[in-house]
């Protein structure tokens, strides 16, 4: 059979790829790859985008446009080429279906790739700054969702329209009656942030500003996520984000910490969060440990972190938990490993050490559990101070080894078998030794 030769031909094919039979939808394909290798196929397409009453076929013929409209597009003539442009702004105005919509978004900004780039199409983003002003929600979405797919595919050539560009995204954040335009706002601010350079000292400072915002969605969304799953959408898209804040060699999130890092303590903590939450707050702490550790011990936010260790290691893991929830223990363990490896000793060792101590004489069997997973982890951190500190370790594990609890007997045979492991040869040297006659037999099944 022919390429279509017609509309009717054409829809008539584009139907045969929905068929649920895959011998037709196989025969379909074949047809429509040696209709799409000419350039004469633009038309119909944009046709049948535009005038087609069905939801699926505009949809459709968007998709097939957008793998081969930047190849064809030069072969245009010029007339075809500033109709097309015509017609597509067109049709993201007039579109009623979101899918469909979305689509002629992701056209738009593939045929950008070849147009704006090269300044062919310059009514496009004084076209989407008006769409991002519009009343409708749906225009306002399909705005930032474009004006992101820009910055990411075009850059440099939208660095002229950043401070425009900020005051939209960041007034998107707090839209008022959509949670998918906040979304596309946040998702935006990243691709914006990725067009900054160290000599843009003017830029970064407007992207500073910014940040109280970014923190003042999340809140929001951390106090509906229960009821809104689009607001959960919307915290995981803000940790995303926030990552990339704090992953940034520019000092965008800097002046920010004091109160970034107290936000994602408490998420951290919070045991009604769902622990996939609290693993990203977790994990953008331990980022931040890693890229900006100087501004936790300047701001004195180090204490903070380990106390939150403590209260996270202190916490029961239930039997009903999602197998593929993070264990609590294991997350208050990975941030402390990060304070410990990236921060200076002296702002770490002793007081984690003074709060295991004190935790460790505690009427409360979890925290005694806690302590003793501490002093585990501080004894492969920071082996010199551990062995200075080894009587005193060992009186309090072997203590906790004779415990009522079984969870904090298995701790101390936990700290042991670390001691065991990285307190070489001190620790089988150690004079208290001969106090305790199962202490070489503990070492010997802990190793």
């Amino acid at each position: 059979m022919s390429v279509p030769q017609n509309l009717q031909e054409l829809e008539g094919m584009l139907r045969k790829l929905l068929e649920p039979d895959t011998a037709v939808v196989a025969f379909a394909t074949k047809i429509l790859k040696k209709f799409l290798k000419n350039p004469s196929c633009v038309v119909p397409l944009l046709s049948m985008l535009s005038d087609s009453p069905h939801d699926e076929i505009r949809q459709l013929s968007c998709v097939l446009l957008r793998n081969k409209i930047n190849v064809h597009w030069m072969r245009l003539p010029s007339e075809t080429r500033d109709h097309s442009k015509k017609l597509l702004l067109q049709r993201l105005a007039s579109e009623p279906s979101r899918r469909t919509r979305i689509s002629v978004a992701a056209l738009i900004s593939s045929l950008s790739l070849v147009t704006v780039a090269s300044g062919d199409w310059e009514e496009l983003l004084s076209f989407l700054l008006a769409m991002s002003q519009a009343e409708r929600p749906e225009h306002r979405e399909t705005a930032m969702m474009l004006f992101r797919a820009l910055a990411e595919n075009i850059g440099r050539p939208l660095k002229k329209h950043f401070k425009t560009l900020l005051a939209i995204f960041q007034r998107a954040l707090s839209d008022p009656h959509s949670p998918h335009v906040r979304i596309e706002g946040l998702r935006a601010l990243e691709a914006l942030l990725e067009l900054l350079e160290e000599e843009d000292e003017d830029l970064i400072l407007s992207f500073k500003n910014c940040v109280p915002d970014l923190l003042g969605l999340l809140k929001h969304c951390l106090s509906r996520f229960r009821e809104d799953d689009e607001a959960a959408d919307a915290l995981a898209v803000g940790f995303e984000v926030f990552d990339s804040l704090v992953m940034s060699e520019l000092p965008v999130v800097t002046a920010h910490v004091p109160i970034f890092v107290p936000f994602m303590l408490e998420v951290a903590v919070n045991r009604q969060i769902p622990h996939g939450m609290r693993d990203n707050a977790v994990q953008l702490l331990i980022s931040l440990a890693a890229s900006k550790p100087a501004q936790l011990v300047k701001l004195n936010l180090v204490e903070p972190c380990v106390t939150a260790v403590f209260m996270i290691n202190a916490e029961v893991h239930p039997e009903s938990a999602d197998w593929a929830d993070p264990d609590p223990h294991l997350m208050g363990a990975e941030l402390l490993e990060a304070l410990i490896a990236h921060l200076p000793r002296k702002h770490v060792f002793a007081f984690t050490l003074e709060k295991a101590l004190i935790a460790a004489r505690s009427e409360n069997a979890m925290e005694r559990k806690a302590a003793l997973h501490v002093i585990a982890t501080l004894s492969e951190g920071y082996p010199a101070d551990a062995i200075d500190n080894l009587p005193h370790l060992l009186e309090v594990v072997f203590l906790l080894c004779r415990d009522q609890e079984h969870l904090v007997r298995s701790a101390a045979l936990y700290a042991l078998s670390s001691f065991a492991d990285y307190l070489q040869p001190d620790i089988v040297q150690h004079k208290q030794a001969s106090v305790s006659p199962s202490f070489h037999l503990l070492l010997f099944l802990c190793h």
